[in-house]
């Protein structure tokens, strides 16, 4: 039973199919003689372009900015040195006094 529907439906479907082309084939097969209906004419349309025109530029100018001015450092002045000499192996406070000291100096002792 299922054989005789799906071979009927096969059969349909391709009487179909050789239909349709066979109709589109005449459909292009018609045309219209020039002298009952004038065929209408193509007339070429300009694309549009676009063209770029450039801004005009302003020269950049250049502005110097002021540099911050860099504090000179004062130079360290040395007044004093107590006590002149140690022995060696022994220990000691150094007393170094002057001037234009900061909590940043740094104090280095080479001895021989």
């Amino acid at each position: 039973m299922w054989r005789k529907r799906s071979g009927f439906l096969i059969f349909t479907i391709t009487m179909i199919m050789v239909l349709g082309i066979r109709m589109v084939a005449f459909a292009q097969e018609a045309t219209v003689s020039p002298e009952t209906t004038p065929l209408p004419t193509m007339t070429e349309t300009p694309v549009p372009t676009m063209t770029a025109t450039p801004l005009p530029s302003a020269t950049p100018t250049v502005v110097p900015t002021a540099l911050p001015t860099a504090t000179p450092i004062p130079a360290i002045t040395v007044e004093n040195i107590n006590p002149t000499q140690f022995v060696a192996g022994t220990g000691g406070t150094l007393n170094i006094s002057g001037s234009n000291f900061s909590s940043g100096t740094t104090v280095s002792l080479n001895g021989s």
